[in-house]
């Protein structure tokens, strides 16, 4: 048995909704066999895949040749970590999500009937490991890059761009959670995590922290002011904005986080999968419907003899609750508006619900998964600079 695996990249790292092609070319059928069909094999290594390992047998074409896709293979849904509660002073900047990133082996085989009329199926030694990563880019996107001659990893991963589709430019609260992803497109990668926080007084704080990234393994940034040690006051002096960017090869893009010290009455988060490995942090702060629904079941028996008005012929049988918010995201530029599109494609979100007391505090609030129920999204009108929307959320228990 002879077979080879190509339009792949050993080590190679693919989005698991989009696309992945394995090409597998036979030496030749053996003599006298029938029904014959060139397998490939996936295997989770890391057991992370559910019914794992796969098997596929398609039949050569006229070129010897099988064409797989995996994608549906691997592109299944997972349970995605976020660490939390997020101390205010939280002192891990970093942290490293293996399960994130998914280690796939592929094995190439045959199957057929030989001339004695017995199966025969064998496997050639491992081809080699890919590395998947639970999303799927967009049409537009994939096009996009497609006229680049460019791919999600060579973009964003060698690209040095964090995995969010936020503008490099956002306006956060004091006390915001905010999140940066990033894949190292190589292993055991040194790195130095920087931030710059300038001051109304004109004087500036440095932050640096050093460490090692993965290649298989999906790392978070948690750069939030007060983690960084950028607290809204010094010494009288005002957090005007901070920087944030990772020097490494390739150094990793710089994003700017402007300070709104104005007063919220609400202060909620939205943690957001965007499919293309990260998840991203929307702040919304303005006015909060909260409306939860519930269903009963009610069952009914005959008026009973001597029953008085205190006695009731009706009853609840069962009952489910569902929580349910239309929170509106409050202003936002019209870069940040156009990025909260992610909302209606994303599969994963989580609501940080504030406490009752009013706490800004993000190690005080509760995270509820839950699902975008909206539809539509007015997000862009071309003559307003500053704009707002009403995001309509449900629980996901």
């Amino acid at each position: 048995m002879s077979i080879t695996l190509s339009d792949i990249t050993n080590t190679s790292t693919h989005l698991s909704g989009n696309r992945i092609k394995v090409v597998a070319t036979t030496g030749g059928i053996p003599s006298g066999a029938t029904d014959y069909k060139i397998l490939l094999k996936i295997v989770s290594a890391d057991n992370v895949l559910f019914g794992s390992p796969f098997i596929d047998a398609i039949a050569p074409d006229d070129n010897s040749e099988a064409e797989f896709d995996i994608s549906g293979y691997v592109d299944q849904p997972v349970n995605v970590d976020l660490k939390w509660p997020i101390p205010n002073e939280y002192e891990g900047r970093w942290h490293g999500y293996p399960n994130q990133v998914y280690d796939v082996q592929l094995y190439a085989g045959e199957r057929y009937i030989d001339s004695d009329g017995n199966l025969q199926e064998s496997f050639q030694a491992v081809w080699g490991t890919i590395f998947v990563v639970k999303g799927k880019l967009d049409s537009l996107m994939l096009a996009r890059l497609n006229e680049l001659g460019q791919t999600w990893f060579t973009h964003f991963s060698e690209g040095g761009k964090f995995l969010t589709y936020m503008p490099t430019t956002q306006y956060i609260g004091p006390d915001t959670p905010v999140k940066l992803w990033w894949k190292s497109p190589t292993t055991t990668l040194a790195f130095s995590l920087k931030a710059k926080a300038y001051y109304d007084d004109g004087s500036t704080v440095n932050y640096s922290g050093d460490g090692t990234l993965w290649y298989d393994v999906m790392f978070e940034f948690s750069v939030q002011p007060r983690g960084l040690q950028f607290y809204p006051y010094i010494s009288g002096a005002k957090l005007l904005y901070y920087e944030v960017w990772i020097d490494s090869t390739p150094n990793v893009e710089k994003r700017t986080f402007i300070i709104d010290h104005d007063y919220k009455e609400n202060n909620y988060y939205l943690f957001v999968d965007n499919k293309i490995g990260g998840i991203d942090t929307i702040w919304l702060n303005g006015a909060v419907k909260y409306n939860p629904t519930g269903q009963r079941t009610v069952t009914s028996r005959p008026f009973q003899s001597g029953q008085t008005t205190k006695n009731r012929t009706r009853f609840v049988g069962g009952q489910s609750r569902t929580r349910k918010w239309t929170i509106n995201s409050g202003f936002k530029t019209k870069a940040e508006m156009e990025a909260i599109d992610i909302l209606l494609d994303t599969q994963n979100a989580w609501l940080a619900i504030p406490p009752a007391d009013g706490s800004t505090d993000i190690s005080q609030y509760v995270l509820v998964p839950v699902i975008i129920t909206s539809t539509e999204l007015d997000l862009t009108d071309s003559i307003s600079d500053l704009q707002s929307v009403e995001i309509e959320i449900e629980e996901a228990y």
